[in-house]
């Protein structure tokens, strides 16, 4: 038997999530606000493997070849599908919990992500117990969060990202004038990063004891040290213009994710040509008009694709351009960025400059670093 779609999956996740918010929650065992923040967890974790889009930008793209961690995602899908349903059950009044019906509830928490590996059977019997399947179904659900953000850390690893091609990075660029555009690009990094380092050694640098120590004028020492043409300035300065150039193309992908519906929309036939009616003769044609006439809309990442199913094995390249990276010769600020703000307790968290899921020891100094 076929496995349904993982984005199936999530939306059926997504459904449950939506009507557990929607109704009063007066369970001394569970707050409204704890549900609201996992909702939000499941809606990070999604919008950042593209569990609700389509094409190869898609998880079910992702996973296509990889059975086993594609039926990995689906089973902790189901559970947590699962989890939700049974608060909603509860919380609605629908049926009674465990601990007041006295029935058994058997835990399989080989498949949770926790160290537990066996199955616990939880007999309700007897006045006293410290059992609440309220908190249990709640416990539950984060755990499956927990491992499906565990399985996405992997999965966003920068080390398994491939190095994109110049051509790739500045691909909004013509290729005509390409070249002569990256080597500019490159130049006017090597320049600034020669300008800040000038700069830091004239100020902190003791211009006599230097002269002495050295018996060469200071002047000359700083031109060395800090020309354009030395091997290591240019080095770092290349760096500093590829990376940058990363930085934006991962930002302009984050919120072109950002605008993605949370469900796939539904493949539409093509519109046919009758109803593609031309501007009025008798009116001015702006340079819109003109430009949709001429040119036909091309794929992006973020793009909705009706003739392509999530599990086709052919890929879509992208061809939406790109904007440059503004920079400034003035810019002296080399300094490492600063972590975000750690929320709550959650354990995961989003880096608002690559877009990775990253585990919370991250937001320590030295391994923010």
């Amino acid at each position: 038997m076929d496995q349904p779609p993982l984005h199936e999956l999530g939306s059926a996740v997504e459904e449950a999530f939506q009507k557990l918010l929607e109704i009063e929650q007066s369970d001394e065992w569970l707050k409204a606000q704890d549900v609201t923040s996992e909702a939000e967890r499941f809606q990070l974790w999604g919008q950042n493997l593209g569990l609700f889009q389509e094409g190869h930008t898609s998880l079910d793209y992702r996973v296509r070849d990889a059975v086993i961690v594609r039926d990995r995602f689906a089973e902790l899908l189901r559970e947590l599908a699962e989890h939700i349903t049974e608060l909603f059950s509860i919380l609605s009044g629908e049926r009674k919990p465990a601990e007041q019906a006295d029935v058994p509830i058997e835990d399989d928490s080989t498949s949770s992500g926790s160290s537990s590996q066996s199955s616990v059977q939880t007999t309700l019997s007897g006045e006293a117990h410290s059992f609440h399947e309220t908190e249990f179904r709640f416990q539950s659900l984060t755990e499956r969060l927990d491992a499906l953000y565990s399985l996405a850390t992997r999965i966003r690893n920068p080390k398994n990202r491939p190095s994109r091609t110049n051509d790739h990075l500045y691909k909004h660029i013509p290729e005509q004038d390409r070249s002569a555009y990256i080597l500019n690009r490159e130049e006017m990094e090597i320049n600034s990063v020669s300008y800040i380092l000038r700069q830091h050694m004239v100020e902190a640098s003791n211009r006599e004891e230097i002269e002495t120590s050295h018996g060469v004028a200071f002047e000359d020492i700083v031109s060395q040290y800090t020309s354009p043409n030395r091997w290591i300035v240019r080095r770092t300065g290349k760096a500093n213009a590829r990376r940058k150039q990363q930085l934006l193309y991962w930002k302009d992908h984050a919120l072109r994710l950002s605008r993605v519906k949370t469900k796939p929309v539904k493949s539409e036939g093509p519109i046919p040509v009758e109803q593609n009616i031309l501007p009025n003769q008798h009116s001015t044609p702006s340079i819109l008009d003109k430009a949709q006439a001429t040119v036909p809309s091309l794929a992006t990442s973020a793009s909705k694709l009706p003739s392509l199913k999530p599990d086709d094995l052919r890929s879509v390249i992208s061809h939406q351009s790109r904007v440059s990276t503004v920079i400034s010769v003035q810019n002296d600020d080399l300094n490492w960025p600063l972590p975000p703000v750690r929320h709550g307790n959650n354990r995961y968290f989003e880096c608002p400059y690559c877009r990775t899921l990253c585990p919370v020891k991250y937001l320590g100094k030295g391994a923010w670093e």
